[in-house]
């Protein structure tokens, strides 16, 4: 009788482990999957150079801009302000650590699609103020760090369109 008993007791058990284990892990997302891809569809957490400059403006709460490219490049030339955090170390850092924060983070780095990639990750671990800032990518590489040098408006035109003449639809 006793071993029958642990025959079915020795397996629950373990199952129950397993879930306590799974339930308890620190690597959980807030979010799933569609809804993280709903928020990235409605772009709400992509600020133009223009947006940054508004808010900063009007905000009453801190914007803290953060550099997600690596040490290096922070030390040649960054943003006034900002702080760097590694993309690889994001989750680790103690800037990010103490669950959501009241600040609200502005991301950049060489590239938007790495900076939206840094936002997925942390909007998926529960962290709301997390913005992007959509940089032109002439402004890192020519390492003009001052946000005011940036024209603000619509995109000019570097190109005049002509239709194709030679190509006749008979």
């Amino acid at each position: 009788m006793k071993k029958d008993l642990f025959k079915i007791l020795i397996p629950v058990l373990i199952i129950l482990a397993l879930v306590i284990i799974k339930s308890s892990d620190k690597n959980s997302f807030a979010l799933s999957a569609n809804e993280i891809h709903e928020l990235s569809l409605k772009q709400e957490h992509i600020l133009s150079v223009e947006d940054y400059k508004n808010k900063s403006r009007t905000s009453k709460v801190l914007l803290q801009l953060v550099d997600i490219r690596s040490a290096a490049d922070f030390e040649a030339g960054h943003l006034k302000g900002a702080i760097n955090i590694p993309a690889e170390t994001l989750l680790e850092s103690a800037h990010f650590k103490g669950g959501n924060i009241v600040t609200k983070n502005i991301l950049y780095s060489e590239s938007i699609a790495k900076t939206c990639k840094a936002w997925t990750l942390l909007a998926q671990k529960g962290f709301e103020n997390v913005y992007v800032l959509d940089l032109p990518k002439e402004f890192i590489s020519q390492s003009l760090f001052d946000l005011d040098s940036i024209p603000s408006g619509n995109e000019e035109l570097n190109y005049t369109f002509q239709p194709d003449t030679i190509t006749r639809l008979e």
